[in-house]
């Protein structure tokens, strides 16, 4: 694993937070997510609504990856996800 793709549709937020261990490759994978989460945006898509799209497999890039089918997980605060993250 190298991160965690994350949303909020309260906070208008979609993003990557990647894993402690990822190193280099975690902090470039984010790069390209971040790249497919403005495509996403600019369809005029909620947090959620991308997020579900990007689930589907619309990511489908060797630079991005793709989500784990049936690793989602809610966490209540950006500050649970860090901690995660740490984990990993």
């Amino acid at each position: 694993m190298i991160g965690f793709v994350y949303y909020s549709d309260s906070h208008d937020a979609l993003g990557f937070l990647a894993a402690d261990g990822a190193g280099d490759f975690g902090q470039n994978a984010a790069g390209s997510w971040s790249r497919l989460f403005r495509f996403q945006f600019e369809r005029a898509l909620s947090p959620s609504e991308a997020f579900a799209k990007i689930a589907e497999g619309e990511s489908g890039s060797e630079a991005v990856g793709n989500l784990v089918p049936g690793s989602t997980e809610s966490v209540s605060t950006f500050d649970a996800l860090d901690a995660l993250a740490r984990r990993s």
